[in-house]
């Protein structure tokens, strides 16, 4: 029932509503009784369907049963060819898995290959950062020394070309 029926229920008087009510109840009582005979259809279709199905089952059955050697034969090749696809799909599916645990070690081993080439080019990094902070330290000294006025020798493998002194 809509508000603005309930509205116009209160403005009409009591007898007014009697009959609205009425009338709004025996509309859900036709449409539960359309309902109903639909349940009662789809039943009644239901068992059919149910009796098809176990005849056609049964005769089925009887034709198996009746089958001559050669059809006999040929319903065993069809099972032993349904087996042995059975047994390829189960190989394919167990290779399938295997590929993909092959699949997770190589990368396993390959992300521990790079972590172990990363900590190791991390190692020279610092070596090589120690290095320079080393040589600094030695070339400040050695700038050090040169405003000083000292002269420091260096000696060179071809000493036709270098001077002698820094």
């Amino acid at each position: 029932m809509s508000p603005w029926n309930t509205y116009e229920c209160l403005l009409c008087g009591p007898s007014s509503v009697v009959l609205i009510l009425i009338k709004h109840f025996q509309n859900q009582v036709k449409e539960m009784q359309d309902k109903q005979e639909s349940l009662v259809v789809s039943q009644v279709r239901e068992e059919i369907l149910q009796k098809e199905i176990t005849k056609l089952l049964e005769e089925l059955r009887e034709a198996k049963e009746s089958h001559t050697p050669e059809m006999k034969h040929f319903m065993g090749l069809e099972k032993k060819i349904k087996q042995m696809e059975m047994r390829h799909k189960q190989r394919e599916q167990e290779l399938q898995q295997i590929i993909q645990q092959t699949h997770q070690v190589v990368e396993t081993e390959q992300n521990k290959e790079i972590e172990k080439w990363k900590r190791l080019a991390q190692l020279k990094n610092r070596e090589l950062d120690k290095f320079r902070t080393e040589l600094d330290s030695i070339l400040d000294v050695l700038r050090e020394l040169h405003r000083q006025g000292v002269v420091v020798p260096v000696p060179f493998a071809d000493e036709v070309n270098a001077p002698e002194y820094y």
